[in-house]
């Protein structure tokens, strides 16, 4: 009895043993899957399927973001960004990614012919944490929304433009021809329709405008209105 309780006893820490170890492993793993050093440049050629470092800006960049968390670029979100970085040669051209990894060897070409081309990945936790956006983000409202990509586009543009400033352009937006020299500006919608259009936009770091609609948009965010956190809060703010 006492021979086949020891028995029973070593597979039992046998057994345990084996989940600590397969704990072990996906922690390692989970490790391995985490962006590179914020400290170190974006190396080339980067490696498909290589962790992107996490976003450390520089001011007054050009702003374009996925945020379906697709680690893979349309055709038209392509021509978007070599038509920035084509008209811009001057400007850091982000694409920011809130997917850690970027499958897309066409992104991998572009950047070597466009050295101001930069991929970051977005971790939203962070862009949130401190910012006025901070509770609208924890209380759950943007991944309950109607739209919760599109939403969280809105949030996320116009918390890039408040700390950083720069231009944010949206990934359906081709540039024919380099953008004014303002140093602010919003564009309007080629359609008859009652309001400005938030999807190629500049402003100034800490801008008023963009102050006043973070503040809006931290009381009223609204998930059941497609444009109510984006051209409708832009015109809003601009008309005040």
């Amino acid at each position: 009895m006492i021979r086949r309780l020891t028995q029973v006893l070593l597979v039992l820490i046998a057994i345990i043993l084996l989940l600590l170890l397969i704990n072990a492993l996906h922690q390692c793993q989970s490790t391995l899957s985490l962006p590179q050093s914020l400290l170190h440049p974006l190396p080339l050629p980067l490696s498909l399927g290589q962790p992107l470092p996490e976003l450390v800006p520089r001011p007054l960049s050009m702003w374009i973001v996925e945020t379906s968390g697709r680690s893979q670029l349309t055709p038209r979100e392509m021509c978007s960004i070599e038509s920035a970085a084509l008209h811009h040669p001057q400007s850091t051209i982000y694409l920011l990614l809130t997917s850690p990894i970027l499958n897309s060897t066409l992104v991998m070409e572009m950047m070597t012919k466009y050295s101001n081309i930069q991929p970051r990945y977005l971790d939203l936790d962070t862009m949130f944490a401190g910012s006025p956006l901070s509770q609208l983000w924890l209380s759950g409202q943007v991944h309950r929304s109607r739209w919760p990509v599109s939403h969280l586009s809105d949030l996320v543009r116009y918390l890039l433009l408040y700390q950083y400033g720069g231009v944010y352009l949206d990934t359906d937006v081709i540039l024919l021809r380099p953008l004014p020299q303002h140093n602010n500006f919003v564009s309007v919608e080629y359609q008859p329709v009652n309001h400005l259009a938030a999807g190629a936009i500049k402003f100034q770091p800490k801008h008023q405008v963009v102050k006043e609609i973070l503040e809006n948009l931290a009381e009223t965010f609204s998930g059941s209105s497609w444009g109510a956190n984006g051209p409708l809060v832009l015109e809003g703010a601009m008309r005040r």
